[in-house]
């Protein structure tokens, strides 16, 4: 008589419509969100829920792609330490080779900007190597380690120039027309402008060499003893006192990891390495813009200020130094605003005025009438 009961009792439940609801309710919901029961020996057994549907597979990467094999690996550590370790590669190369132009590499920059006529370089002028090259070291205090250090030679640009460190090894060059001394010596019907490394070579024809523009021209290529001494003197100020390229060359250097450091930034922040790469290669772009107009900046800002140094530093020597910086200025006006008038391509370069022309963005250098008006103030110093 019991087990029938038991039986009875156990089938009990499901003899109305609540019991059979009740157990579908429970059974639906236990297969749409399954449970298991979590035991703490602290807090008792609590329910966690099971994850619902298949569990994803990891894809090996080596069955990715090549294409997305090498973005993906950018973002792993090896990759980004190749990327500091090229940066850093990138930035010494540019401090290398800067530096190495005022130093170990000054031998090649010679060869290179040296005048040459007819195959053969031009030597200095007699003139300038026995009178006006002593009178510079004597009036700047020239000891003879520094003048065995200064190596001068003829130029074949529009301007003197210096490289290096006068305690080490520097040099100084200086362009052809320090050579001439009256207005006969002027070869006008000689004189070939272009540029080097082209065929394009102008020279003046009978019409031009017998005009206004070009007696300017000759008159602007003859300098006074005070001029020459003075733009001698102007370059050793900077390979003596300035030195810019250890600072120009640092900044280079600098500008090169800021790149860097910017895009990895960048990168972390808006979690780039998840979008596609063209958008990093945008990012790239903007970066790298960005960084090199604070380069050019910054170097031409440097250039300026050094610039200004160099004629302070030349014009305070005596008196006669700061005349012949006026009269450097004011013939270098001269000698530009005739070549824009003569020499192909020159009205890109100079203005009526006889000043450089730039671009938006760029400014190289000082302004001709600003680097004579310092002259000018020194002179009427040494006058008051």
């Amino acid at each position: 008589m019991l087990l029938p009961k038991l039986i009875f009792r156990s089938n009990q439940p499901f003899q109305n419509g609540k019991g059979w609801l009740q157990y579908f309710k429970r059974t639906m919901s236990g297969a749409k969100n399954e449970q298991s029961i979590k035991f703490d020996p602290i807090v008792g057994a609590t329910k966690s829920a099971k994850p619902s549907g298949p569990t994803p597979t990891k894809i090996p990467i080596e069955s990715l792609p090549r294409n997305i094999r090498f973005y993906r690996w950018w973002q792993t550590p090896p990759g980004r330490k190749a990327v500091l370790a090229a940066f850093i590669t990138g930035s010494g190369l540019y401090v290398a080779q800067y530096w190495g132009r005022n130093s170990f590499l000054m031998k090649y920059v010679k060869d290179f900007y040296h005048l040459y006529q007819g195959g053969i370089t031009v030597k200095l002028d007699v003139h300038t190597k026995t009178n006006i090259l002593p009178e510079v070291f004597q009036d700047m205090e020239f000891s003879q380690e520094q003048r065995d250090n200064l190596d001068v030679f003829m130029l074949n640009l529009n301007d003197t120039y210096s490289w290096g460190e006068l305690n080490n090894k520097a040099m100084v060059g200086i362009p052809f027309w320090f050579k001439f001394q009256s207005l006969d010596e002027v070869p006008l019907g000689s004189l070939a402008y272009g540029r080097k490394g082209t065929a394009v070579v102008k020279t003046l024809n009978d019409e031009e060499r017998s005009s206004e523009h070009a007696r300017i021209l000759a008159e602007g290529m003859v300098l006074s003893d005070n001029a020459k001494k003075f733009v001698i003197a102007r370059e050793i100020v900077k390979v003596r006192d300035l030195k810019p390229h250890l600072v120009e060359g640092s900044l280079g250097a600098v500008c090169i990891m800021m790149c860097h450091l910017f895009s990895r930034k960048i990168n972390d922040t808006l979690k780039l390495f998840k979008k596609v790469p063209l958008v990093r290669g945008a990012l790239y772009a903007s970066v790298l813009n960005c960084s090199l107009l604070i380069y050019f900046a910054s170097k031409d800002a440097l250039n300026r200020m050094y610039q200004g140094k160099m004629d302070q530093g030349a014009a305070s020597i005596s008196r006669e130094y700061a005349e012949g910086g006026v009269e450097y200025y004011t013939k270098q006006l001269q000698r530009n605003a005739a070549q824009r008038e003569l020499v192909l391509g020159a009205d890109k370069l100079y203005n009526m005025k006889g000043e450089e022309v730039y671009g938006i963005i760029r400014f190289k250098n000082k302004l001709l009438t600003e680097r004579r008006q310092i002259c000018q103030e020194q002179l009427n110093s040494f006058s008051s």
